[in-house]
């Protein structure tokens, strides 16, 4: 049993978030992508994307987290821990559309930015952006992007229009 709400939100959020991570498993032996938004304030999600021969394959992960929230804190502490709510999606589009994604990436030419204040997070995002080919894995995390790492920024913003345009 949970001693307090927060207790039993804290324990979904950590199984959500473990699945959420898992993604949809995408082919790791392929060229791959991955960018996980955490909002502060709003629903966490992962895209993927797998670059084949001909096409790339997209794959859409969203934690309903604000549907989540309610299903706790409107419920009796001793109603069990409600299975957490997820929107999937999937479908492929064109080589030739990612193509400018993928250049960028490949310019991607970064040093360890470390300083002393990273800003305030309060209402801010981390993204982790994942690039990955059979087993070589590099994964970039921020909130705060220094002028010397703006290409993360570029590549991300450009993953989310895409993600707009993306139908099942």
């Amino acid at each position: 049993m949970y001693r307090t709400k927060e207790d039993k939100w804290n324990t979904l959020e950590e199984l959500a978030v473990a699945t959420l991570l898992k993604g949809q498993g995408i082919d790791t032996s392929c060229h791959y992508i991955q960018l996980y938004v955490n909002p502060t304030f709003s629903n966490k999600f992962i895209l993927e994307f797998e670059m084949m021969q001909n096409h790339v394959n997209w794959y859409s992960t969203v934690w309903k987290s604000d549907l989540d929230r309610l299903k706790i804190y409107s419920a009796p502490l001793e109603k069990e821990i409600p299975e957490p709510t997820f929107n999937f999606k999937k479908g492929s589009f064109s080589k030739e559309n990612f193509n400018f994604i993928y250049d960028l990436v490949q310019k991607i030419s970064i040093s360890p930015f470390i300083h002393d204040d990273w800003g305030d997070m309060r209402d801010g995002k981390i993204y982790t952006l994942t690039i990955g080919f059979k087993g070589c894995v590099v994964n970039y995390r921020w909130h705060y992007l220094p002028d010397s790492w703006a290409i993360l920024g570029e590549i991300a913003e450009r993953i989310l229009e895409i993600n707009k345009t993306l139908k099942e």
